[in-house]
């Protein structure tokens, strides 16, 4: 058994296709599928069972395949600490990012983080809460970006910046006079929302004291954007984050909540085990002197 075997079956796993994975390791189908056998043989286990093309992964299977990845992401980490020992703040980092924070801060700190740390190449995905984390976890990504805390054990948190929360109301609405607005006030009213997976869904609820009779069912929205275009046209209202207001918004009022403001805590996010720590560290402190 070695880390290539170990490759072929995480490949496999996530392809849920011996060919597929088979060219994701640039080798022959064959190939792959005689080592995984000789694997299986020499576990004694079943890892994958094989079906008229159907691919199902056994229980003992998946427990392998996670230690699998726990494995090789231990053996990437090596490789990346003999790679940046003579510049830590070099190479190349795998940033995931929720989308209700990556339109509004990538924009403000891309620029200004490739000037102040020009080794640093970054990669960037989008995608929700519960899938960076997954990510997180199989090694797939090296940090995150996303709205605290996880909850994670496993995980390590540094705070970035707090974000208060606003109400966002078309122009002509009553509201819009309002210099700051306070929760009970909004009892009765009804909310466009994102839909459920994001956890700013969850977070403006709670916060913001919403009971589940307020969201509007008409629209499944999944970008603030367009929650705010029907803001715009008069169709509701809903709450954002405050970086969302820094941008030019026309025919919306932004009005702020009286205290206790809800607000978030937006933070960095990556393995305890991770080795390039220092590099968290040094990001963080270069994000918060941008912001």
């Amino acid at each position: 058994m070695n880390l290539r075997d170990l490759k072929y079956i995480v490949a496999v796993a996530d392809e849920k296709h011996f060919g597929r994975a088979a060219e994701e390791c640039a080798v022959s189908q064959p190939t792959l599928s005689a080592q995984i056998i000789k694997l299986e043989d020499y576990l004694q286990i079943q890892i994958f069972e094989r079906h008229r093309g159907n691919l199902i992964i056994t229980p003992a299977g998946a427990e392998i395949i996670q230690q699998a990845r726990i494995i090789l992401d231990h053996a990437e980490q090596i490789h990346k600490i003999s790679a940046f020992a003579t510049d830590r703040f070099a190479g190349t980092l795998s940033l995931g990012i929720i989308p209700t924070i990556a339109p509004y801060l990538l924009p403000l700190i891309l620029k200004k983080l490739a000037s102040q740390l020009p080794k640093l190449t970054l990669q960037l995905k989008e995608a929700q809460t519960h899938q960076l984390i997954s990510d997180l976890k199989d090694g797939k990504i090296d940090a995150m970006i996303l709205a605290l805390p996880t909850e994670e054990t496993t995980f390590k948190e540094i705070d970035i910046y707090r974000e208060d929360f606003y109400l966002a109301v078309p122009e002509n609405h009553p509201f819009a006079q309002k210099k700051v607005i306070q929760t009970d006030t909004l009892d009765g009213e009804s909310f466009m929302l994102l839909e459920e997976g994001h956890c700013l869904r969850d977070q403006t609820m709670e916060l913001c004291r919403l009971k589940p009779s307020q969201i509007g069912q008409s629209l499944r929205a999944t970008s603030i954007e367009t929650l705010l275009e029907m803001v715009r046209c008069g169709h509701g209202m809903t709450v954002v984050p405050e970086l969302v207001t820094k941008q030019g918004r026309g025919n919306i009022c932004f009005i702020p909540f009286a205290k206790p403001i809800p607000h978030r805590r937006v933070g960095l996010v990556f393995r305890q085990t991770f080795s390039r720590q220092d590099l968290m560290v040094k990001l963080v402190e270069t994000m918060q002197g941008i912001l």
